[in-house]
């Protein structure tokens, strides 16, 4: 067996905030898979895993370790996103292939060497705005996003999406307790259709929320962004996300594609209690793709960048992706939104959106 070629996934612990351990787990899943469908006498590549504060000085000496002592040929970062944007640079830097599994800025300023598998804010204001108008027939809707640039972007970009389908948008922040007592106040005496709520990872705020409006009378229906969708805020909420709908991008059913299944399978078959989640999905389709560009380039940088710079509508659980040398995220021609609806405890599928297994 030849020598194993080496992927370094650099990963940061935050407490409140599992997103980038379940990137990482899907990685991990993807090498073990990946191993099983090449053979050994052809190929072999690792996973070399560093777990690091989410500082990115920390991420930064982890990157040099992975590299310099381990011979780590390409690096994946599963991360917040100043770890992740610090790991690009620092790859673009040394000319070699940055695979991030969120929605790296990065990706968006010309960059050589970094490419990035999370769904762009506009991708998913578009689906969040399909999902309301489509899957609830939703007219009116009250759009609530936590404070800070990425969730306000992201709220932007779902209400300019929303406005274009013709849909009423009113939009509020979460505060404070005070704050938000105040904001339910305002949204029931607006009268939406549906509240649309835009909140991250990190989910304290967002589950003290759900609870705030749990104890109102006649709260409408409520469609959370793809982050809420996971385990740990299903339990934090218990019946106050009840019937409630989540921005999703898995099929969940005899539809689900080939990739889907094979995540589900090994998800299932590492922990029979867990539930698969975007970020999963992301540390999966990114080190599947990090993995063909070695397969088709070998340990030759400018040849793993050309061979995924060159695919289209290749089959990730993410959805088709199709990448360019203009276009590192892969997300932009392929909207992978479902939508699932959250019944005793379970997550299950309610709109498909019309999209079809790839």
């Amino acid at each position: 067996m030849a020598d194993a070629i080496r992927v370094g996934g650099i990963c940061t612990v935050t407490p409140g905030n599992g997103s980038p351990e379940e990137q990482l787990l899907g990685a991990q899943l993807a090498a073990s898979y990946t191993r099983g469908r090449w053979p050994n006498d052809t190929l072999h590549i690792d996973l070399v895993e560093r777990r690091v504060a989410d500082d990115p000085a920390a991420a930064e000496a982890a990157a040099t370790e992975l590299v310099e002592r381990d011979g780590c040929v390409a690096l994946m970062g599963m991360s917040s996103v100043p770890v992740s944007t610090r790991l690009g640079e620092w790859c673009e830097d040394r000319g070699m292939l940055f695979m991030a599994a969120n929605n790296n800025p990065v990706v968006r300023k010309g960059k050589h060497w970094v490419f990035g598998i999370g769904v762009p804010s506009e991708v998913t204001g578009e689906g969040t705005a399909r999902a309301l108008d489509e899957a609830l027939g939703a007219k009116r809707v009250y759009l609530i996003h936590q404070l800070g640039e990425f969730q306000t972007y992201a709220a932007q970009c779902a209400e300019a999406a929303m406005t274009r389908r013709g849909i009423i948008v009113e939009v509020g922040e979460l505060g404070d307790v005070a704050s938000n007592d105040l904001l339910i106040d305002r949204v029931l005496a607006w009268g939406p259709d549906a509240v649309c709520l835009y909140s991250g990872s990190e989910l304290e705020e967002s589950t003290a929320f759900m609870h705030a409006t749990h104890e109102t009378r006649d709260w409408p229906p409520t469609l959370l962004s793809r982050s809420m969708l996971c385990k740990e805020f299903a339990e934090l909420c218990g019946t106050a996300a009840e019937g409630h709908y989540f921005v999703d991008m898995f099929l969940r059913d005899e539809r689900a594609t080939e990739q889907e299944r094979a995540l589900l399978d090994a998800l299932a078959t590492h922990d029979p209690t867990s539930l698969a989640t975007a970020n999963h999905a992301f540390g999966w389709d990114g080190f599947r793709l990090v993995a063909e560009a070695i397969r088709a380039g070998g340990e030759d940088p400018e040849a793993q960048l050309f061979y995924i710079e060159g695919l289209k509508d290749y089959p990730g659980v993410t959805g088709k992706l199709t990448f360019g040398a203009e276009d590192h995220n892969g997300h932009f021609d392929y909207d992978p939104t479902t939508v699932s609806r959250l019944v005793d405890g379970r997550f299950v599928p309610f709109s498909s959106l019309g999209r079809w297994p790839v």
